[in-house]
């Protein structure tokens, strides 16, 4: 009607709806790909770690540096990982193997724990991997990211479409209706 004066739908001064749903979108794919890219680094060197320990700790035990040497020199000629430090309960270094990368070529992740046989703590280890490349950090960031963006989108886009074919029947049947009334059958 002409002579009615009506408010604007949204106050100038906000953002307009799409961009805080794209906020919102990207805050929740950001957060969880984060973890996932953390996690999936961690539990390499943390598996290793587990994987190691055992052996490394009976031959402890039994006092065979040599061969806990050539079990750690292994993974690192492999390029699993960077350097090892094994050391007794005390403190004191036992051995120590590799080289820890220097800084600013990837991401350095240790994994630190103590080494058991048969209950009894005999020393520690911590194992380091220079992380780059196909493994870094960032990279598995991204394809968290761009896997959990993309799920979210097709599960949004695939809502919409459920509730544009539910309402299509009821929507049609009123937009018939408004037209009918405006032209005052």
């Amino acid at each position: 009607m002409p002579g009615l004066q009506t408010s604007p739908a949204k106050p100038p001064d906000r953002a307009p709806g799409a961009l805080w749903r794209l906020v919102a979108l990207a805050g929740f794919v950001v957060l969880p790909a984060l973890g996932l890219a953390a996690l999936s680094s961690r539990s390499d060197v943390g598996a290793l770690h587990g994987e190691l320990s055992t052996e490394i700790a009976r031959l402890l035990a039994l006092q065979r540096t040599g061969e806990i040497e050539q079990l750690l020199r292994d993974p690192i000629e492999r390029g699993v990982i960077s350097d090892a430090t094994v050391s007794d309960d005390q403190g004191g270094i036992i051995l120590r193997i590799g080289n820890p990368a220097p800084a600013g070529e990837g991401v350095l992740i240790r994994a630190d724990g103590p080494l058991r046989h048969k209950t009894v703590q005999l020393g520690w280890m911590s194992i380091g991997a220079q992380q780059t490349g196909a493994n870094s950090p960032l990279l598995s960031f991204v394809l968290a990211a761009l896997a959990l963006g993309s799920l979210c989108l097709l599960v949004t886009r695939g809502a919409r479409l459920m509730m544009e074919r539910r309402l299509a029947r009821s929507v049609s049947a009123l937009v018939g209706a408004i037209r009918a009334f405006a032209a005052g059958t």
